[in-house]
């Protein structure tokens, strides 16, 4: 058996499936006992497959019960001679997926699907099942372990980043960059359904010949040319203390901000311990001042849609040595 890392599992898994819609669409245009089981599961065995396209690879945005827009999730589409077409869902295991959406929205989006009312006691189940209820952490601190609500607690405010969290990081790089990638092109995908906009903060690191993804298409792409394209505004944290500099190690992300069409905020630092030249710490307001008005027009020559600079953070910005 082929060993595969989580990273290559992950782009494995995204490929895979899209080659079982081409071999399923091949057998349902040759093989005839094939398409015939296909047409008496789905109640229409006296009808005949005109032809099948793929659609996984080009997912749509789909009207929903609820009003909402949705993914339409149609891998195959299969045109019969009765004049309908099937929008059939391939899954590699008889487990299927698990597609997560809040309690309320599953209620609502269930009871339009099937023209029917959930009594309001499984109503009632389903969100503390799902700690979705208003009381829910109510019942936990007074029903459940004090430990584990201390722990709760928490976690809800603290996240643990030490040696080995990073070290996990360099070790699986591929594979947390790409699941990055596919949360904030979900995340892109509601806000924008929403009618608001995203802005999202990187890093300015990623290597453009290093950090590749699979995209929505399944094709292979470098991560920050997927970025711009999700999203309206990439923040860069450009942590330099000249214009130039600045400028310079943003320069990847500008181009693709550029071929894209998004807006590019350059990130500077008033408060760091790794050197004089990563922050304005050690300089004086006017000096930053000065350096941020430079930068601005520099980011004008760039012919980019959009562009600013972000101050990193209020406090120490405010406290720096005003001469």
């Amino acid at each position: 058996m082929e060993h595969r890392d989580r990273a290559t599992g992950w782009q494995h898994a995204k490929l895979s499936g899209h080659e079982n819609e081409d071999l399923v669409k091949i057998r349902l245009d040759t093989d005839e006992e094939f398409a015939g089981s296909l047409l008496r599961r789905i109640n229409r065995p006296f009808a005949r497959i005109l032809h099948a396209t793929i659609g996984g690879l080009h997912e749509i945005n789909v009207p929903s019960v609820n009003g909402r827009k949705t993914k339409s999730k149609t891998d195959l589409k299969v045109y019969l001679d009765t004049n309908e077409v099937i929008n059939v869902s391939i899954k590699k295991s008889l487990g299927g997926q698990v597609y997560f959406v809040r309690a309320g929205l599953f209620i609502d989006t269930f009871e339009k699907q099937f023209n029917t009312q959930i009594p309001d006691d499984v109503c009632r189940a389903i969100n503390l099942f799902w700690a979705a209820a208003d009381d829910a952490i109510d019942i936990i601190k007074e029903y459940g372990d004090q430990t584990i609500t201390k722990n709760y607690d928490l976690q809800l405010r603290h996240k643990s980043l030490n040696a080995t969290t990073l070290k996990d990081f360099f070790e699986n790089r591929p594979y947390y960059i790409q699941r990055y990638c596919d949360t904030v092109l979900k995340a892109s995908n509601r806000i924008h359904e929403e009618g608001y906009e995203l802005e999202i903060d990187i890093p300015f690191w990623f290597d453009s010949d290093r950090d590749t993804v699979i995209n929505e298409k399944g094709e292979s792409e470098n991560v920050i040319s997927v970025l711009s394209r999700y999203v309206d505004t990439l923040c860069i944290m450009s942590y330099r203390d000249s214009a130039e500099d600045i400028l310079q190690i943003s320069s990847e992300e500008i181009a693709f901000a550029r071929l894209s069409g998004c807006r590019v905020v350059c990130g500077v630092e008033t408060y760091s311990l790794e050197g004089d030249h990563v922050s304005f710490k050690e300089e004086e307001k006017e000096k930053m001042n000065k350096e941020l008005e430079k930068l601005l027009e520099l980011l004008e020559d760039e012919e980019i849609s959009g562009y600013g600079v972000a101050i990193h953070y209020l406090d120490t910005w405010y406290n720096l040595k005003d001469m």
